[in-house]
């Protein structure tokens, strides 16, 4: 499924049926941030939810997970009352009734449809049942042949005005008889209401959750007045007006007048029920609102510090931010206010959403509904709450800082000393690695925190001695791996950190090795996994001042273009062995010896090479059946030697060999197990 593509169609269509995210959220019984990441393509609605939405939207579900709607065949099409398809002025326009988009003395008077009026009422959601729903349609369309069933009656006007009717099922229980009496009559008058409105001048809208507005025009001088709260425009209306609800109580009428400006007006409907009315808007935008809550991608945003009556948006618009700020604010009712420029032109409106709450000494709770004040088709966008510590997260995350509670524990850690075991003995812990050489009376911070390492297994290997410890670390860059010897020489009062190789355009280092014979000699060696084109690239190094300066040594065998480290040993700073990976894959390594320090090196015949079937199948009825690394090399005097190589997937068991010369025959002395 196109999420992009599912959410653009479930935000045309919300539009299209005067819907806005915040209502939408409601009828679904979810939050008005998961119907924006839906339209965004940032998220896809539950499974559970698509039937739901799909009638919210006045579509199938299988258009739905289409992400488009399938044209309308001609049985489909509206109709008037003689059966023939609908002409085109019947159909409710984008902006409101027909024909007002001019001046209503130079328009010739057209009564609505009988249908029109039937769903313009049932719209409106205040009927108690289906039952009233067919006694109105009987009324207002006796000869219709939906009058069958109230599905039918939804359904025909469902198709008849789309834009307008949005049915379910009844959301009141049945009423008793005088409560139908009352419905009757708040039915009847809007009946005569709506048919009686073209002739007088008057112009309306309903919006989804059933609020009416009710607006009258002087053709002659072009005032315009709100019925409902009796308020006059303030400027003469030229033209149409556009008229979108932003929320179920707020609707933003949009004009221009005689000079061609643009202006607008919000038809607010009063207290929401909430124990008191917000009579004074603009210092409830006091704070930070977003759009989204990607702190890179935040979309509009409306600032408005509490010191200060300017209120800024920020909108992304042609790929740049574009930021103004305003001054000028007019409130309307006590719903909403238009942020003004300079010369008092409306730019925003901007309306509290029917969740917003606020009480003194607490965040705001809830949405903003923001919209651009233009003729145009222009959409509503719901806004949410940024709090200080919703900013206080985002920074430290952008930073790359702790979060708050991070830095707590971090600092709770920093007065706890480390734990030891051991007189010289090392420890990894949250805030960093922390060494000691006498059981933790003293001890000193090798590393911070997420410098490379995060446990114990990240340390490994680690030498220590009387005054001096090692350990590595690798960091990853852009095209490969670098490794870091961090040293110190004086029982942690001072560290070091040396670069000891980079490997680039490879795969990662799947072998470290590292070992001090004493203060002064040692050896690092480090190779990486097979990489195509490379092959296993490795390096070996020694050094002879404790770790001050490195030299490259020569490399065992192939390993820098074929073999990769799989061990290494030194008995003393001139005999060592190395063991890589066997050039066939097969499971038997090759071992190396070296009688000089690393300048050349030695592959002995093993017990294993050059063997028959047979001879094989002998050896490893002897118990040798998976040989591996090497794991020591000893010196048992008059030029008698050992190997020993770890076997088994856990290294459960070791290989012995023995030579009475170093340059071999090398025989097999015994396999036994790992104490």
């Amino acid at each position: 499924m196109d999420a992009k593509k599912i959410g653009t169609l479930i935000a045309a269509s919300r539009r299209a049926r005067g819907l806005t995210q915040q209502q939408l959220a409601e009828e679904l019984g979810v939050t008005n941030r998961a119907v924006s990441k839906w339209e965004t393509g940032q998220g896809l609605p539950d499974i559970a939810l698509l039937p739901a939405l799909a009638a919210a939207l006045g579509i199938t579900v299988d258009e739905l997970l289409a992400g488009e709607t399938a044209p309308l065949s001609p049985a489909e099409e509206p109709m008037d009352d003689t059966g023939e398809p609908a002409p085109a002025e019947f159909l409710p326009p984008t902006d409101g009734e027909p024909g007002f988009g001019e001046p209503l003395a130079d328009l010739p008077r057209m009564q609505p449809t009988r249908q029109e009026w039937a769903a313009a009422v049932l719209s409106c959601r205040k009927l108690p049942g289906q039952r009233l729903e067919r006694l109105v349609l009987a009324l207002v369309v006796p000869n219709a042949a939906c009058t069958q069933s109230a599905d039918a009656l939804q359904r025909h006007l469902h198709q008849l005005v789309p834009a307008v009717c949005r049915f379910g099922t009844a959301r009141t229980p049945r009423l008793h008889r005088p409560a139908k009496a009352a419905g009757l009559a708040v039915v009847g008058v809007a009946l005569f209401a709506f048919a009686l409105a073209p002739a007088l001048g008057v112009a309306g809208t309903i919006s989804p959750t059933g609020t009416v507005l009710m607006l009258s025009r002087d053709p002659e001088t072009g005032t315009v007045t709100d019925l409902h709260s009796g308020q006059t425009f303030p400027y003469p209306v030229v033209g149409r007006m556009k008229k979108q609800w932003l929320t179920g109580d707020c609707c933003a009428v949009t004009y221009q007048t005689t000079d061609g400006s643009t202006h607008v007006y919000l038809a607010t409907y009063g207290d929401r029920g909430s124990g008191y009315s917000y009579y004074y808007v603009a210092p409830l935008l006091t704070g930070t609102w977003r759009q989204y809550e990607d702190a890179l991608n935040p979309g509009i945003t409306l600032r408005c510090p509490s010191a200060s009556p300017d209120i800024q948006v920020l909108s992304p618009s042609a790929g740049s931010d574009y930021s103004q700020i305003y001054s000028q604010t007019v409130q309307f009712g006590t719903l909403g206010v238009a942020l003004c420029d300079d010369e008092g032109l409306p730019h925003w409106t901007v309306v509290l959403g029917r969740d917003y709450d606020a009480s003194d000494g607490v965040d705001p709770y809830g949405s903003l509904i923001i919209c651009p004040v233009s003729m145009e088709p222009t959409e509503a966008v719901t806004l949410h709450y940024y709090s200080e510590e919703d900013q206080e997260r985002d920074f430290r995350e952008a930073m790359g800082l702790p979060s708050v509670e991070e830095e707590e524990k971090l600092q709770e850690l920093e007065t706890t000393p480390p734990a030891f075991s051991e007189e010289q003995d090392y420890t990894v812990r949250e805030d960093g690695v922390y060494f000691t050489w006498d059981g933790g009376a003293t001890y000193s911070k090798a590393l911070g925190r997420g410098e490379g390492v995060e446990t114990s297994a990240d340390m490994d290997p680690c030498v220590m001695t009387d005054t001096m410890a090692a350990f590595l670390t690798v960091s990853d860059f852009s095209s490969g791996q670098s490794v870091t010897l961090h040293l110190t020489r004086d029982k942690g009062k001072n560290w070091q950190t040396i670069s000891l190789v980079d490997f680039t355009d490879v795969h990662p280092i799947d072998y470290l090795g590292m070992d001090f014979l004493d203060d002064s000699f040692g050896w690092f060696a480090a190779s990486t996994g097979w990489s195509m084109g490379t092959g296993m690239l490795a390096g070996f190094y020694t050094t002879h001042d404790g770790g001050l300066t490195w030299e490259d040594q020569l490399l065992p065998g192939k390993v820098g273009n074929t073999d990769g480290f799989t061990g290494m040993v030194f008995c003393n700073e001139n005999v060592g062995a190395a063991t890589t990976h066997s050039p066939n894959e097969s499971d038997w390594p090759r071992l190396f010896l070296t009688p000089d320090g690393g300048r050349s090196w030695q592959e002995p015949i093993l017990p294993w090479d050059n063997l028959s079937d047979d001879e094989l199948s002998a050896l490893i009825a002897q118990g040798v059946y998976a040989p591996g690394r090497v794991t020591g090399i000893t010196d048992l005097g008059d030029d008698h030697w050992e190997v020993t190589l770890a076997q088994g997937a856990n290294e459960q068991q070791e290989i012995v060999l023995s030579a009475d010369s170093f340059d071999g025959p090398w025989t097999l002395k015994e396999v036994r197990e790992v104490s």
